[in-house]
Parts: structure tokens; sequence; C-alpha cells
């Protein structure tokens, strides 16, 4: 990478976001998710968290440029490696927000989601996890989720 890719700042539609100081290439790697892995029942509702296994999660107590990514429906970044590194999933240009779609990072977690702001053209309305998503949403999403919503969604049939 030439030069930073990216800083936070205030977003439009979600307090702070992170954005592109620059152009930034489809498949190029942006940032990597950071923090603690822990077992469910170590995770608290202070945490910022994202699901990497059946009993796993990374958290953080915030501050990371990592917790500031913002959620779209149309999400410019996403876990092409399937593991905790975001790549550029098209072009991206400078002054956009850096998101990614928070399904592919979150899957099993029935009680989970909220209403979604993010004004994308086809956006669902609401974010949930993986499992929760209709069948066509989960087939464009999963070759942007984490290795273990692909592993789980490899052996189950997804309907037309």
């Amino acid at each position: 990478m030439e030069g930073p890719a990216f800083e936070v700042r205030r977003s439009a539609t979600s307090g702070q976001g992170v954005f592109a100081q620059r152009a930034i290439a489809r498949g190029e790697q942006v940032l990597e998710l950071t923090g603690e892995r822990l077992a469910t029942s170590d995770v608290s509702p202070l945490h910022y968290c994202v699901k990497v296994d059946d009993d796993q999660w990374l958290c953080s107590l915030g501050g990371r440029t990592d917790d500031y990514l913002n959620h779209s429906c149309d999400a410019n970044l996403g876990f092409t490696q399937g593991d905790l590194r975001l790549f550029a999933i098209r072009d991206i240009a400078a002054g956009e927000e850096l998101t990614f779609d928070y399904a592919m990072a979150m899957c099993d977690v029935d009680d989970w989601g909220f209403n979604c702001s993010c004004g994308a053209r086809d956006c669902r309305g609401r974010v949930e996890g993986f499992n929760m998503l209709r069948p066509r949403f989960q087939r464009k999403l999963r070759p942007f989720a984490l290795a273990y919503i692909r592993r789980m969604f490899n052996t189950r049939r997804v309907a037309p």
C-alpha cells in the first residue's frame, strides 16, 4: 500500500466511520480485524465482537480502527480469504466510507440484530446473522464471509 489508506472520522450514517484517504483497488488488503479471542461465556455487552468460530469471538472494548467500521448492505470490503483480513471487493474512491456487511462475520446468533439505515439501493432493512438471511443474500455474501460461515454453509444446501 502506498500512503495511509484510511482514517477514522464522522460518518453521515452512523457516528464514526472509517474512510479511504486514497483510491483503493479491488483486491487490495485494507485492514485486519484485531482484538482478543474469547469464548461465548466471556463476552460482555460492552465488547465490540465478530464471531470467528462456533464458540469463539474476536472482541475489543472499542477504540481500535476496525471498531469504527460500519455495516452496509452494499459493502466495499469482504473477508475474501476467509480470515480476519478485509480486502476491497470493488474499487473504492478516495473519501468513500469503508464498510463490510456484518452478516459476513455473524452466524447462529438468532437473537442478534438491529434495524439497518445504510441507505444502500438493495438494503435489507435489518442487520442479522448470516443464518437469518434469505438464500439470495447468503449466495451473494458467502464468498466474502469468514471461514467458519463458509464451512457451515458449504455442507448445507442454500435454496434458490
